[in-house]
């Protein structure tokens, strides 16, 4: 039985940079906001969304308009 939806190296590559990059920027550090963020990216991709840039561009807005999980970024104390 072939695995299917199986991520290659590239795939993963561009995966990664843009998580890495929208919890930087969003200053998301927190296991659960990253978790959060993670299920999203895999969500937007799953669902036929690969193009980086346009990645970045989901993330964003779900940070900003709170369409996604709400409030990753760790509170500031």
């Amino acid at each position: 039985m072939p695995f299917r939806n199986v991520l290659d190296a590239d795939d993963l590559a561009v995966l990664r940079e843009t998580f890495d990059d929208h919890c930087a920027r969003f200053g998301i550090t927190s296991k659960e906001g990253r978790a959060s963020v993670a299920a999203s990216l895999m969500v937007h991709y799953q669902n036929g969304v690969s193009n980086p840039t346009e990645l970045r561009r989901l993330l964003d807005a779900e940070e900003r308009f709170a369409t996604g999980p709400a409030m990753r970024a760790d509170p500031l104390i």
